[in-house]
Protein backbone atom coordinates (compact mmCIF):
# COMPACT_ATOMS: atom_id res chain seq x y z
CA UNK A 1 0.00 0.00 0.00
CA UNK A 2 1.25 3.73 -0.72
CA UNK A 3 1.25 5.77 2.15
CA UNK A 4 -1.41 7.75 3.00
CA UNK A 5 0.42 11.03 2.78
CA UNK A 6 0.62 10.22 -0.94
CA UNK A 7 -1.82 9.59 -3.47
CA UNK A 8 -1.22 6.19 -5.31
CA UNK A 9 0.57 6.82 -9.05
CA UNK A 10 -1.53 5.45 -11.90
CA UNK A 11 -0.28 2.71 -14.29
CA UNK A 12 -1.82 2.62 -17.87
CA UNK A 13 -1.30 -0.03 -20.50
CA UNK A 14 -0.53 2.65 -23.79
CA UNK A 15 -0.03 -0.34 -26.22
CA UNK A 16 2.10 -3.09 -27.98
CA UNK A 17 1.55 -6.60 -27.55
CA UNK A 18 5.12 -7.56 -28.24
CA UNK A 19 8.85 -7.30 -27.75
CA UNK A 20 10.28 -5.38 -23.98
CA UNK A 21 8.41 -3.72 -21.99
CA UNK A 22 8.58 0.02 -21.75
CA UNK A 23 7.55 2.45 -19.06
CA UNK A 24 7.10 5.95 -19.90
CA UNK A 25 6.89 8.68 -16.66
CA UNK A 26 6.28 12.31 -17.68
CA UNK A 27 6.97 15.84 -16.42
CA UNK A 28 5.62 18.10 -14.13
CA UNK A 29 2.12 19.71 -14.64
CA UNK A 30 1.70 16.97 -17.91
CA UNK A 31 0.63 12.99 -17.76
CA UNK A 32 0.12 10.26 -20.33
CA UNK A 33 -0.80 12.05 -23.23
CA UNK A 34 2.67 14.00 -23.52
CA UNK A 35 3.59 10.66 -24.61
CA UNK A 36 1.47 10.19 -28.02
CA UNK A 37 3.91 11.09 -30.54
CA UNK A 38 6.68 8.67 -28.66
CA UNK A 39 4.40 5.68 -27.98
CA UNK A 40 2.82 5.62 -31.32
CA UNK A 41 6.68 5.14 -32.50
CA UNK A 42 7.61 2.07 -29.88
CA UNK A 43 4.27 0.12 -30.33
CA UNK A 44 5.39 -1.80 -33.14
CA UNK A 45 8.36 -3.04 -31.11
CA UNK A 46 7.86 -2.80 -27.70
CA UNK A 47 4.85 -3.72 -24.99
CA UNK A 48 3.89 0.29 -23.55
CA UNK A 49 2.85 1.25 -20.23
CA UNK A 50 2.65 4.80 -18.88
CA UNK A 51 2.54 5.88 -15.54
CA UNK A 52 0.84 9.42 -13.94
CA UNK A 53 2.33 10.90 -10.74
CA UNK A 54 0.15 11.49 -7.71
CA UNK A 55 -0.81 15.22 -9.08
CA UNK A 56 -1.32 14.69 -12.23
CA UNK A 57 -3.66 13.33 -14.84
CA UNK A 58 -6.01 11.06 -13.21
CA UNK A 59 -4.26 10.40 -10.15
CA UNK A 60 -5.52 11.96 -6.81
CA UNK A 61 -3.94 14.91 -5.03
CA UNK A 62 -2.72 14.12 -1.79
CA UNK A 63 0.74 14.47 -2.01
CA UNK A 64 1.85 16.35 1.29
CA UNK A 65 5.38 16.64 1.93
CA UNK A 66 6.53 15.27 -1.59
CA UNK A 67 9.88 14.78 -3.37
CA UNK A 68 11.17 12.80 -6.51
CA UNK A 69 12.80 10.20 -4.46
CA UNK A 70 8.94 9.80 -2.96
CA UNK A 71 7.35 9.97 -5.98
CA UNK A 72 9.80 6.97 -7.34
CA UNK A 73 8.89 4.66 -4.15
CA UNK A 74 4.32 5.57 -5.21
CA UNK A 75 5.93 4.80 -8.98
CA UNK A 76 7.56 1.57 -7.83
CA UNK A 77 4.45 0.61 -5.97
CA UNK A 78 1.79 1.11 -8.45
CA UNK A 79 4.07 -0.96 -11.25
CA UNK A 80 4.40 -4.42 -9.14
CA UNK A 81 2.67 -5.89 -12.03
CA UNK A 82 4.83 -4.38 -14.79
CA UNK A 83 6.82 -7.13 -16.69
CA UNK A 84 10.91 -7.37 -15.85
CA UNK A 85 13.08 -6.47 -16.90
CA UNK A 86 11.38 -3.35 -18.23
CA UNK A 87 13.17 0.17 -19.82
CA UNK A 88 12.13 3.73 -18.13
CA UNK A 89 11.96 6.36 -20.04
CA UNK A 90 11.46 9.73 -18.34
CA UNK A 91 11.12 13.46 -19.14
CA UNK A 92 12.19 16.24 -17.21
CA UNK A 93 10.60 15.39 -13.24
CA UNK A 94 9.86 11.90 -14.71
CA UNK A 95 13.48 12.11 -15.73
CA UNK A 96 14.47 12.50 -12.10
CA UNK A 97 11.83 10.40 -10.77
CA UNK A 98 13.15 7.87 -13.14
CA UNK A 99 16.65 7.65 -11.96
CA UNK A 100 16.02 7.55 -8.26
CA UNK A 101 13.04 4.16 -9.32
CA UNK A 102 16.20 2.48 -11.04
CA UNK A 103 17.79 3.33 -7.46
CA UNK A 104 14.86 1.55 -5.85
CA UNK A 105 14.70 -1.15 -8.43
CA UNK A 106 18.21 -2.24 -9.85
CA UNK A 107 17.34 -5.10 -10.58
CA UNK A 108 14.39 -4.52 -13.11
CA UNK A 109 15.26 -1.86 -15.19
CA UNK A 110 17.56 -2.86 -18.28
CA UNK A 111 17.35 0.67 -19.63
CA UNK A 112 16.98 4.16 -18.58
CA UNK A 113 16.52 7.37 -20.69
CA UNK A 114 16.40 10.51 -19.33
CA UNK A 115 14.93 13.84 -21.35
CA UNK A 116 16.10 17.29 -20.01
CA UNK A 117 16.47 16.00 -16.31
CA UNK A 118 15.49 17.72 -13.39
CA UNK A 119 18.46 18.09 -10.84
CA UNK A 120 21.31 17.22 -13.71
CA UNK A 121 20.96 20.98 -15.32
CA UNK A 122 23.20 23.61 -14.67
CA UNK A 123 20.12 25.85 -13.35
CA UNK A 124 16.35 25.44 -13.20
CA UNK A 125 13.55 28.39 -13.74
CA UNK A 126 12.00 28.28 -10.60
CA UNK A 127 9.45 31.14 -11.91
CA UNK A 128 8.06 28.71 -14.53
CA UNK A 129 7.69 25.77 -11.77
CA UNK A 130 5.98 28.42 -9.72
CA UNK A 131 3.88 29.82 -11.84
CA UNK A 132 2.15 27.09 -13.73
CA UNK A 133 -0.45 25.71 -11.09
CA UNK A 134 -1.15 29.74 -10.59
CA UNK A 135 -2.40 29.68 -14.13
CA UNK A 136 -6.07 31.63 -14.59
CA UNK A 137 -6.59 32.30 -17.92
CA UNK A 138 -5.66 30.93 -22.11
CA UNK A 139 -3.24 33.91 -22.53
CA UNK A 140 -1.50 32.87 -19.10
CA UNK A 141 -1.05 29.66 -19.69
CA UNK A 142 -0.28 30.32 -23.26
CA UNK A 143 2.83 32.70 -22.44
CA UNK A 144 4.10 30.06 -19.92
CA UNK A 145 4.05 27.47 -22.26
CA UNK A 146 5.35 28.71 -25.06
CA UNK A 147 8.55 28.51 -22.13
CA UNK A 148 9.43 25.11 -23.17
CA UNK A 149 9.46 25.07 -26.71
CA UNK A 150 11.84 27.17 -29.05
CA UNK A 151 9.21 26.77 -31.90
CA UNK A 152 6.31 28.40 -30.09
CA UNK A 153 3.61 27.42 -32.97
CA UNK A 154 3.93 23.91 -31.16
CA UNK A 155 1.87 25.40 -28.03
CA UNK A 156 -1.75 24.64 -29.85
CA UNK A 157 -4.86 25.88 -28.37
CA UNK A 158 -5.45 22.36 -26.98
CA UNK A 159 -2.58 21.80 -24.99
CA UNK A 160 -3.64 24.92 -23.26
CA UNK A 161 -7.51 24.13 -22.48
CA UNK A 162 -5.71 20.52 -21.51
CA UNK A 163 -3.94 21.96 -18.73
CA UNK A 164 -6.14 24.76 -17.43
CA UNK A 165 -8.85 22.03 -17.37
CA UNK A 166 -6.11 19.66 -15.30
CA UNK A 167 -5.78 22.98 -13.13
CA UNK A 168 -9.37 23.02 -12.56
CA UNK A 169 -9.18 19.40 -10.78
CA UNK A 170 -10.37 19.80 -7.05
CA UNK A 171 -6.62 19.65 -4.94
CA UNK A 172 -4.84 20.07 -8.37
CA UNK A 173 -2.99 23.57 -7.89
CA UNK A 174 -2.27 22.46 -4.37
CA UNK A 175 -0.67 18.81 -4.89
CA UNK A 176 1.22 21.01 -7.75
CA UNK A 177 2.43 23.28 -5.52
CA UNK A 178 3.40 21.38 -3.02
CA UNK A 179 5.31 19.14 -5.94
CA UNK A 180 7.06 22.43 -6.82
CA UNK A 181 7.98 23.27 -3.43
CA UNK A 182 9.71 19.46 -3.53
CA UNK A 183 11.21 19.84 -7.14
CA UNK A 184 13.19 23.00 -6.14
CA UNK A 185 14.50 21.57 -3.07
CA UNK A 186 15.51 18.60 -4.03
CA UNK A 187 19.33 17.37 -4.41
CA UNK A 188 20.48 15.89 -8.07
CA UNK A 189 19.19 12.60 -8.45
CA UNK A 190 21.90 9.78 -8.70
CA UNK A 191 23.35 8.48 -11.71
CA UNK A 192 21.61 4.93 -12.17
CA UNK A 193 23.87 1.67 -12.12
CA UNK A 194 23.02 0.47 -15.14
CA UNK A 195 25.36 1.00 -17.97
CA UNK A 196 22.91 1.29 -20.42
CA UNK A 197 21.17 4.99 -20.14
CA UNK A 198 20.63 7.37 -22.52
CA UNK A 199 20.63 11.51 -21.76
CA UNK A 200 18.27 13.71 -24.53
CA UNK A 201 18.43 17.48 -24.11
CA UNK A 202 17.93 20.10 -26.21
CA UNK A 203 20.16 22.74 -26.06
CA UNK A 204 17.87 25.78 -25.95
CA UNK A 205 16.12 24.73 -22.62
CA UNK A 206 15.24 27.60 -21.25
CA UNK A 207 13.37 25.62 -18.11
CA UNK A 208 16.49 23.47 -16.77
CA UNK A 209 19.83 24.43 -18.35
CA UNK A 210 21.88 21.69 -19.87
CA UNK A 211 24.97 20.79 -18.50
CA UNK A 212 27.10 20.29 -21.22
CA UNK A 213 30.46 19.41 -19.09
CA UNK A 214 27.82 16.07 -17.80
CA UNK A 215 27.30 15.67 -21.72
CA UNK A 216 30.91 15.40 -22.73
CA UNK A 217 31.68 13.12 -19.96
CA UNK A 218 28.91 10.96 -20.98
CA UNK A 219 30.36 10.95 -24.57
CA UNK A 220 27.63 8.64 -26.26
CA UNK A 221 25.09 7.92 -23.83
CA UNK A 222 24.44 11.86 -24.72
CA UNK A 223 22.22 13.41 -26.91
CA UNK A 224 21.99 17.52 -27.61
CA UNK A 225 19.72 18.06 -29.98
CA UNK A 226 20.22 21.84 -31.55
CA UNK A 227 17.45 24.83 -31.76
CA UNK A 228 15.15 22.59 -29.47
CA UNK A 229 13.71 23.43 -26.43
CA UNK A 230 12.55 21.36 -22.79
CA UNK A 231 10.50 19.15 -24.49
CA UNK A 232 12.14 17.53 -26.90
CA UNK A 233 9.79 14.44 -27.50
CA UNK A 234 7.85 16.69 -28.55
CA UNK A 235 9.80 20.04 -30.60
CA UNK A 236 12.17 17.16 -32.61
CA UNK A 237 9.72 13.46 -32.20
CA UNK A 238 12.07 12.38 -35.29
CA UNK A 239 15.05 12.39 -33.81
CA UNK A 240 14.34 11.37 -30.08
CA UNK A 241 12.00 8.82 -31.83
CA UNK A 242 14.87 7.11 -33.78
CA UNK A 243 17.56 7.29 -30.83
CA UNK A 244 15.25 5.54 -28.32
CA UNK A 245 14.46 3.13 -30.81
CA UNK A 246 18.18 2.16 -31.28
CA UNK A 247 18.90 2.84 -27.75
CA UNK A 248 15.52 0.17 -26.75
CA UNK A 249 16.73 -3.61 -26.17
CA UNK A 250 13.88 -5.24 -28.82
Amino acid sequence: MTSPAISPAKLFHLGGNQGSPVLLIHGFGSDRHSWVATALKLFGRHRVWAIELPGHGDAENDVGEVSPEILARAVAEAIAELPRPFSVIGHSLGATTSLHLAKLLPDDISHIAVIAPGGWGTSIDHSFVEALPELRTPEEAERLLHRLVKRERLIKPQMVAHVLNMLERPGRREALRNIARGILAAPPPPMPSTDQLLVIWGAEDGINAPDHVRLQALRSKALLLEDVGHMPHVEAQSAVNSALNAFLPL
